[in-house]
């Protein structure tokens, strides 16, 4: 992957997708929030993991912040995170990581 499809995808998560937290429990299946996805949905977290975790071994996450980055792939991978329901500290979380790789990234 080079780093520019990185960034693309890093921003199409990021904006393609609600952070919504709809009253219902939304699934795959679910009616999209307008023309949106949902972020509450976990397969948004593991969809960025796996993102996240190719670019890692692709060398395309900084150095300064590759720590950081690690941090919150664990957080998304953990039992805990897994056993509930998403909340939007969770959405803030990652969106956060988010902006925070493309902002190093330039």
């Amino acid at each position: 992957m080079t780093t520019d499809k990185f960034k693309q995808r890093l921003i199409f998560y990021r904006d393609s997708f609600t952070n919504e937290i709809p009253t219902e429990l939304v699934h795959s299946t679910s009616a999209k929030a307008g023309s949106k996805g949902w972020k509450v949905r976990k397969g948004w977290f593991t969809q960025l993991a796996f993102l996240l975790e190719l670019a890692i071994l692709d060398n395309l996450i900084p150095k300064s912040i590759l720590k950081s980055v690690k941090f919150e792939i664990k957080f998304i991978r953990s039992k805990e995170f897994n056993s509930r329901l998403t909340n939007s500290e969770d959405i803030d979380r990652i969106d956060k990581c988010i902006n925070l790789i493309l902002q190093t990234l330039g």
